[in-house]
């Protein structure tokens, strides 16, 4: 688990409390790591995309 949280730029130990149902994955990083294990659906935005939100917002 611990390259998986890596590989997605995840804490490694919500991963694990996610798995063992510590943590429901409700909002934050818990629910990247249920999503990104597939437990839930759900949408993940890139980092890119809020930027060019923001970006936007200055430039309009």
């Amino acid at each position: 688990m611990q390259k998986f949280a890596r590989e997605h730029g995840v804490d490694p130990a919500t991963t694990y409390q996610v798995l063992a149902g510590r943590k429901k994955g409700k909002r934050g990083e818990a629910h990247k790591v249920a999503v990104l294990l597939g437990m839930k659906d759900g949408i993940i935005p890139s980092r890119d995309a809020g930027l060019e939100a923001e970006q936007r917002d200055v430039f309009n």
